[in-house]
């Protein structure tokens, strides 16, 4: 059974009516059900018939748990052959997907699910196009700089 201290409002459980600041006890997990209203604790009983309140403090997840409602998850990134992509300040590197870049001796960055730079190797901290490409245009983008 889990402990939850009651931060607000009321709360009925098993025909029991509770009131904020008391411990709820429960099979259900009440803080991820209802968030900011319950807190998971852990109840210890004091001398004198005090009851102290310890919270719980939340382990780190594994991997392979389910995302709780508010927990964000990054992707790792890839280039667009599936490889590793190298990770920089000003996108994700992904020249080995335009080879012609490489020939130029110019660098493509990934700086969002679907638009790219194109930087000068010896000046990568800014673009050398006017704003982020799809993959279509950094390839004619590339083919006007061959010629």
């Amino acid at each position: 059974m889990n402990k939850f201290l009651l931060n607000g409002g009321n709360h009925v459980e098993d025909g029991k009516n509770y009131v904020k600041g008391e411990v709820v006890t429960s099979k259900l997990d009440l803080a991820s059900l209802f968030p900011n209203k319950f807190q998971k604790v852990e109840a210890v009983s004091g001398g004198d018939g005090v009851t102290i309140v310890t919270p719980v403090i939340p382990t780190p997840k594994k991997v392979g748990t389910v995302p709780q409602k508010d927990e964000k998850i990054e992707p790792e990134a890839k280039s667009l052959q599936g490889e590793p992509a190298k990770e920089q300040p000003d996108g994700t590197e992904v020249t080995k997907d335009f080879p012609q870049a490489e020939g130029l001796n110019l660098k493509v960055m990934k700086v969002s699910p679907r638009r790219f730079n194109v930087v000068d190797l010896e000046d990568s901290t800014k673009p050398m196009n006017e704003a982020p490409m799809p993959k279509d245009k950094v390839e004619s983008y590339l083919k006007t700089l061959e010629a």
